[in-house]
C-alpha cells in the first residue's frame, strides 16, 4: 500500500506529472543488529513545483508516518528537497521476504 501511495502521488503531483521528471526504486537487504532488514528507497526528481515540504499532510503521509511502523515494524522517513524527494522504508525482513 506504501508503494501504490507513492506511485499515485507521483503521477498527480510528482516526477510522473512532468515529462522532465524521473522516479527511481532502489531496494535490498542489510544486516542490522544479527537480522534483517529490507531497505527500500524511492527518489524523485526533476519536480519544478516542490520547494518544500507540504504544509499539510494527507492519506499517503500517514499511511507511510504512521502504517509502516505499527503494522509493518518498520520505519519510513519523507525528505522533501528542491526539486524532488526521498522515501526512505526499512522493514524487518523476516516475513516480508519468503
Amino acid at each position: 500500500m506504501a508503494i501504490h501511495e507513492l506511485a499515485v502521488n507521483a503521477v498527480k503531483y510528482g516526477a510522473l506529472s512532468s515529462p522532465e521528471g524521473h522516479v527511481t526504486v532502489v531496494w535490498h537487504v542489510e544486516d542490522r543488529d544479527g537480522a534483517q532488514c529490507l531497505r527500500i528507497e524511492w527518489t524523485e526528481t526533476g519536480i519544478p513545483v516542490i520547494a518544500h515540504a507540504p504544509r499539510r499532510s494527507g492519506f499517503g503521509t500517514e499511511l507511510l508516518t504512521q502504517t509502516v511502523p505499527y503494522q509493518l515494524r518498520g520505519t519510513s522517513t519523507l525528505t522533501f528537497k528542491p526539486g524532488g524527494l526521498q522515501c526512505i522504508i526499512e522493514l524487518p525482513a523476516k516475513g516480508v521476504l519468503q
